[in-house]
């Protein structure tokens, strides 16, 4: 269902994520059409692509939220050639440097001129709710996404504490490789390695098993396993990032789409969503209880 996942253990406040009211809750904080002199702004969506205006979708013990951010595209290149363009005028016409101050004044100027021509895209990330396991999920590897939706959890919900699961670290997963007996139970590698080196260098090594002499290489020059794919028994594909501290490429196999389907027969769009994040809210609270427990990630 995901394509990332950061998960975030909660602290406290947990009431206010399953409460029947969340729904009202979430309206104060819907999102809206961006305004003439904004930047951007975020707020929270309907889960589903068709329209629908509910802003929950839940199953039992499993809430699937959506938070949406619109924003002005302005490529940062385009904002410095134009900055440039007009210092550079200012200098020539005025024979003076223009000063910090001024340089800070005259980029606002830009972005805002710049910011009326520019198109409006819109970013829509996932949010997952598991009151059982008192866990969330975001679809994101990009900590500045996750900021992003974090803030806005919390200016939604005053009394919602979260810390963030580590994954497996560098060291962990660099054991891994050394000794595969040492994977928890379900785990299989899956065919891609990162290796990363104390002068700055990596290379990535795929479709080779781990005891193929370029794996074995690379443990022996010191290599540090930053990035190691993962095929698990469940039927959920994907890469433990331990820079990013996110899984990412997150795939199925045909196998846990076939028993997905089964599980989701639901005649509604909302009622198929609801159920598939149901299934997939089980699936990754027990991966993550997994890092916690096996791989030292309890904080």
């Amino acid at each position: 269902m995901f394509k990332n996942i950061m998960g975030f253990e909660v602290k406290s406040g947990m009431s206010e994520l399953t409460n029947i009211y969340l729904d009202l809750t979430l309206s104060k904080f819907e999102s809206r059409e961006l305004r003439k002199q904004e930047q951007s702004n975020c707020g929270w969506s309907s889960p589903s692509p068709k329209g629908c205006k509910d802003l929950v979708f839940s199953m039992d013990e499993v809430t699937l939220i959506t938070f949406q951010e619109d924003y002005r595209d302005i490529p940062a290149a385009v904002v410095k050639r134009e900055l440039e363009k007009e210092i550079r005028k200012i200098e020539q016409d005025e024979g003076r440097k223009v000063s910090i101050q001024e340089k800070r004044d005259l980029k606002s100027s830009v972005v805002f001129e710049l910011s009326q021509k520019a198109f409006i895209k819109q970013r829509r990330i996932n949010v997952l709710i598991s009151s059982e396991a008192k866990m969330i999920f975001i679809d994101t590897s990009v900590a500045s996404q996750a900021d992003k939706v974090l803030k806005l959890i919390g200016d939604t919900f005053s009394d919602v504490s979260l810390s963030i699961i580590p994954v497996p670290s560098f060291a962990v997963l660099t054991g891994w490789v050394r000794a595969p007996e040492r994977m928890p139970a379900g785990f299989e590698y899956g065919n891609s390695v990162k290796f990363e080196y104390g002068d700055g260098a990596s290379n990535k090594i795929v479709n080779l098993p781990f005891s193929s002499d370029e794996v074995r290489t690379a443990i022996n020059q010191g290599g540090q396993v930053t990035e190691l794919g993962i095929h698990w028994s469940s039927g959920l594909e994907f890469v433990i990032n331990t820079k990013k501290n996110a899984l990412t490429g997150i795939a199925t196999t045909d196998h846990y789409d076939d028993g997905l389907d089964a599980n989701c027969d639901e005649e509604s769009l909302e009622g198929y969503l609801a159920a598939k994040a149901w299934v997939a809210g089980a699936e990754y609270a027990g991966l993550f209880r997994l890092f916690q427990l096996e791989c030292g990630g309890e904080n």
